[in-house]
């Protein structure tokens, strides 16, 4: 079977240096990947509050790279959105977050 996906909406977040300044942000395009079937219509259902989830998630705390304050670490923005993710709907629900897109402007 083909793994199930759900696209989400475009996630802003800011990128910070190690004083806290706002350097730029970054807009990311996220999709989840579905272990069951299943569970479309719930997640479905539920992605205003996952939307949400998500956008507190990426506030807290830097998503630079160490000691590269405008770059994007994406490994820990993935493990931070899976963590919500399991928190939100369960542990095993979404099995994997994809990046499919990361755009960085000015701050």
């Amino acid at each position: 079977d083909a793994p199930d996906y759900v696209r989400m909406d475009t996630l802003a977040a800011p990128l910070v240096d190690e004083r806290g300044k706002v350097v730029r942000y970054v807009f990311l395009k996220v999709s989840l990947e579905i272990g069951d079937a299943e569970k479309l219509a719930q997640i479905e259902a539920s992605k205003p509050r996952l939307h949400d989830a998500f956008l507190r998630a990426l506030s807290q705390g830097s998503l630079s790279l160490p000691g590269r304050p405008g770059s994007v670490d994406l490994e820990a923005v993935k493990a931070r959105l899976m963590a919500r993710a399991a928190q939100e709907l369960g542990a095993g629900v979404v099995i994997r977050v994809l990046v499919t897109s990361a755009q960085e402007s000015a701050g």
